[in-house]
């Protein structure tokens, strides 16, 4: 109980100590009234009432400033004013960009001064001028001790200097560089890779205008123009990691072919030194090209269907047949190819490539595609002339050195044509005749990848089955009949002529022909090995064709 008295009396003597100071402020307080009220009434008061009897209605009062601008005494249109007059002044002086080693001297005039906050000077109007007796004498007092200084809000205008840095700065943007390299003499040459530099227009103009907002002081002030490093995706540490030949194959042709060899060693030129960084899938059609004359393609025979025509770009499908099977025996992904629609002469069956870009040769209907599946870079090197179309395929082989990859072409049936077909010609004589298409078989063909593992074999993956139409050998003929003269006779004729269009003749009519094809020959597999050189697949050998792509 006692111990319970003691803590009551205490709490009761703190409640009573709060009071007492509750108490003592609120005296204070009435006493500093009190004494500013004495003040005003006595000397010093007379002072401040006529001071504030002075302020002028429509004027800033002393003391008030917009930065650097003085705008005592002024109304709100002479102080609009002077603050034009300043950014007029403003506009007149000079600034000088930056960008890397470029530097651009303009007027700031060009870029334009915008003022953001001419709401400052109605605060200015009102500022020792509202409130009571007390409040505005305290204004006016505390602008006898320091002026009050409004920030003045200076920008450039968006378009002028957005429409600068697009025409002017963004000239100066460098793309990152990617690393290059290329094959010469049987050596790798690297480029190495470069960074890259993009204006930041964002943070250029944010720099200006902070500019802005300090005192100039001369005539010509520098501004940096901000800008961001663009990295490179690839470095050419990478490159030099390839080193290995994983894929190689060579094929014939025909050099005295003029036009189909110009396109087969252009198209062939386009490839050589394209680098497949990995993961990355390469559109054959995109890297040779539009196919025009214009662009440096000759003019050869090319397969429209089961037909031979003179077309643009003949023999380009030699270069990508050429290039798959090197892809083959480096095991790149395979991630689109077409078979031809009839057989071709300078690969075995299931081991050609055809490219049909139609109008569009960025969005082909038939193409060529390959993905590099490896951790590092692939290179391509290729090279035609001389009648010797090859590609060879390095990178970094990783692949074991007791492997062995094989290709398999087998050819599950094979009919060949005993027809010829003719096409009238009225224009040429009578017993002309003018083969302008081989014969064609029709092929069904299987290609088959063999893996070996010191000489035992591990893996057989049948790749696609490839069906080739065959084809009649074409032949023009000429129907033109010879004139004859014939004497005039008296005679009435013995017999009665034949109506008018009672006979018929057709344009071109198919005939069979005795004619027989060879046997088809056998060629060797070749060697396994990673690196194939110009030596076939297992197949069986095709017939001659006509000279096509």
């Amino acid at each position: 109980m006692l111990a319970a008295g003691y803590l009551i009396a205490e709490q009761i003597s703190h409640i009573q100590d709060m009071r007492e100071e509750e108490n003592l402020m609120k005296k204070r307080a009435v006493f500093g009234v009190l004494a500013l009220v004495l003040i005003l009434a006595f000397g010093g008061g007379a002072l401040a009432a006529k001071q504030v009897l002075e302020t002028k209605d429509g004027v800033i009062v002393e003391g008030v400033y917009a930065g650097d601008i003085n705008l005592s005494g002024l109304t709100a249109k002479e102080a609009e004013s002077a603050i034009q007059k300043y950014i007029d002044e403003l506009e007149a002086k000079k600034i000088t960009m930056v960008t890397g080693k470029h530097k651009d001297t303009l007027k700031l005039s060009d870029i334009g001064i915008e003022w953001s906050n001419p709401e400052i000077l109605d605060e200015a109007m009102e500022l020792g001028k509202s409130g009571n007796l007390i409040a505005r004498f305290k204004d006016l007092t505390d602008l006898k001790m320091k002026n009050h200084v409004y920030d003045l809000n200076l920008q450039v205008n968006d378009k002028k200097i957005n429409k600068f840095i697009k025409n002017t700065l963004k000239a100066y943007d460098q793309e990152a560089k990617e690393p290059s390299m290329k094959r010469s003499g049987g050596v790798f040459q690297i480029t190495e890779e470069e960074e890259g530099l993009v204006v930041n227009s964002k943070k250029t103009i944010a720099s200006i205008n902070k500019l802005l907002k300090k005192n100039w002081d001369s005539d010509k002030a520098t501004v940096k123009t901000t800008v961001k490093v663009a990295k490179p995706k690839h470095t050419a540490a990478d490159l030099k990691k390839v080193k290995d030949l994983m894929g190689q194959r060579t094929t014939t042709y025909a050099s005295g072919n003029r036009g189909r060899s110009q396109s087969l060693e252009l198209s062939a030129s386009r490839l050589n030194g394209t680098i497949i960084w990995p993961g990355e899938t390469i559109s054959t059609s995109l890297l040779m090209g539009e196919r025009s004359q214009a662009g440096g393609y000759g003019t050869g025979q090319g397969y429209f269907g089961t037909d031979v025509e003179e077309t643009v770009g003949a023999g380009i499908c030699q270069t990508a047949s050429t290039l798959y099977n090197a892809a083959l025996y480096a095991e790149l992904d395979i991630a689109q190819r077409y078979p031809h629609t009839l057989i071709v002469h300078y690969v075995d069956y299931g081991m050609d490539a055809t490219i049909y870009a139609g109008s569009d040769y960025k969005n082909p209907m038939k193409d060529l595609k390959l993905k590099n599946p490896y951790k590092d870079p692939i290179y391509i090197e290729s090279s035609a002339g001389g009648g010797y179309c090859t590609f060879r395929i390095y990178g970094n082989d990783t692949r074991a050195e007791n492997r062995e990859v094989k290709y398999i072409s087998k050819t599950l049936s094979e009919s060949y044509p005993n027809g010829i077909t003719y096409i009238d010609d009225p224009t040429k004589p009578a017993g002309y005749q003018e083969t302008t298409q081989g014969a064609f078989p029709a092929v069904k063909a299987t290609l088959t990848k063999v893996v070996y593992v010191d000489g035992n074999e591990t893996e057989r993956t049948l790749l696609h089955t490839d069906s080739y139409r065959g084809a009649n050998k074409k032949v023009i003929r000429g129907t033109k009949q010879p004139e004859t003269t014939a004497a005039p006779s008296t005679e009435a004729p013995t017999t009665k002529p034949e109506k008018p269009g009672s006979e018929t003749t057709k344009a071109s009519e198919t005939t069979k022909a005795p004619e027989t094809t060879k046997a088809p020959e056998t060629t060797k597999a070749p060697s396994a090995n990673k690196a194939p050189t110009n030596q076939a697949p297992a197949s069986d050998k095709k017939p001659e064709a006509s000279a096509a792509d």
